[in-house]
């Protein structure tokens, strides 16, 4: 085959093999932003949930007389109730975020919580508002590390 021959061939050829590639291309970062897209808003929704449940938890901390969590069946121990139950699920059945939340350990240390919260000495507000924040910061942590986002947030 000449050297003519060829660049005839890749004239007509050549269009196609660039509209191929670039099909390709588009799709996949298509489908990268929609995962990071919906990774973003799973993050957010589990932030979210957090938030909820802290302030559910230091709301029946400052307004009831110590009753352990488990026992209270005031409005406000149903709240806390509520809203940990939608954090769980929200922790575990996320499909984007699912294996880097449990890699955190983000779970494990809000199980713990839950149990020490329905102990014979539970934390004091001081603690638990501690705890939550610390709760918080890794879940935000391991969200920008999960979206490859340039900075990671310091205390």
């Amino acid at each position: 085959m000449t050297l003519g021959k060829f660049f005839a061939i890749w004239a007509a050829v050549g269009p196609l093999v660039g509209v191929v590639v670039g099909g390709f291309l588009t799709a996949w970062w298509q489908r990268r932003q929609w995962i990071l897209d919906n990774k973003a808003r799973e993050y957010r929704e589990a932030l979210d949930a957090l938030e909820a449940y802290r302030r559910n938890l230091l709301n029946l901390l400052a307004t009831q007389a110590y009753v352990p969590i488990s026992r209270n069946t005031s409005e406000a121990a149903t709240a806390l109730g509520q809203s940990q139950v939608h954090l769980d699920n929200v922790l575990v059945d996320r499909i984007f975020t699912l294996d880097a939340v449990a890699r955190s350990g983000v779970r494990d240390d809000l199980m713990r919580f839950y149990q020490s919260q329905n102990s014979a000495t539970p934390p004091t507000v001081t603690q638990s508002t501690q705890t939550m924040a610390d709760l918080h910061l890794k879940l935000l942590e391991t969200a920008v590390t999960d979206l490859k986002l340039k900075r990671v947030p310091r205390k």
